[in-house]
């Protein structure tokens, strides 16, 4: 298993990017997850779900978009 972890978003909030055998979630994602999303693509990692701990807008923003 391996784990990315991106500081995004006014909050500095982490968000992460969860990989196992080419398979991954992202989990909290913050202000801004297309830096977890190109680094899927380019490692050829599909991406299954994306993750919320809580509804706090500086772990949702970008879901909100």
């Amino acid at each position: 298993m391996e784990i990315y972890t991106l500081p995004n978003g006014p909050f500095m909030v982490n968000s992460y990017l969860i990989v196992n055998g080419g398979k991954g979630f992202i989990l909290d994602p913050g202000s801004s997850i297309k830096p977890l999303l190109v680094k899927a693509e380019s490692d050829k990692i599909e991406i299954e779900a994306i993750i919320a701990t809580h509804g706090h807008i500086d772990h949702i923003e970008e879901l909100t978009k």
